[in-house]
């Protein structure tokens, strides 16, 4: 399978390797390849045709995602005891972001936002927190959801502190 392959705004066109048995075929002289929707987000598709002394033995389509970019400048802009507000730069042609947070070992999502701000809540007072963003676009009703960044640390503030005296000895 072809692996995802990032936005750019231009032609994507992923190396295709071909082999007959431990022979290894050389594009243009053994195949050639067409690209089809290989611009925009979404599904593209390749199609690989024999040529030379493979014609009319090569006939192969294989499809590969073209998904958003990874969001960039992700920053805190501040913190409460149990919640961060994060802002990150916009992705060209993104839909929405998922936010995520590492709970348990394990990646959660935290909400899916439109815009380049979110507030994270419910996190644990006075904790270290993990957390990353992925852009995603729909199209035609399907997300292509790109790479998510990579996390930053959120420490939130420490909760109140109970002044309350338990004992008192006057002496």
């Amino acid at each position: 399978p072809i692996p995802n392959q990032t936005y750019t705004g231009y032609e994507i066109c992923p190396e295709v390797k071909l082999s007959y048995g431990d022979y290894i075929l050389t594009e243009g002289v053994d195949y050639t390849t067409y690209y089809q929707n290989n611009v925009e987000i979404g599904t593209a598709t390749v199609n690989v045709v024999g040529i030379g002394m493979f014609s009319g033995y090569i006939d192969l389509k294989a499809s590969f995602n073209i998904v958003a970019q990874t969001v960039e400048n992700m920053r805190c802009t501040s913190t409460s005891s149990n919640s961060a507000n994060i802002e990150w730069d916009a992705v060209n042609g993104a839909t929405g972001y998922i936010v995520q947070i590492l709970k348990n070992g394990k990646w959660t999502n935290a909400g899916t936002f439109t815009g380049t701000k979110a507030t994270v809540t419910g996190l644990a007072v006075g904790s270290l927190n993990y957390i990353h963003i992925a852009a995603y676009t729909n199209v035609n009703g399907k997300n292509y959801v790109g790479a998510y960044n990579k996390h930053i640390t959120v420490s939130t503030q420490p909760g109140p502190v109970n002044t309350r005296v338990s004992k008192y000895t006057n002496s």
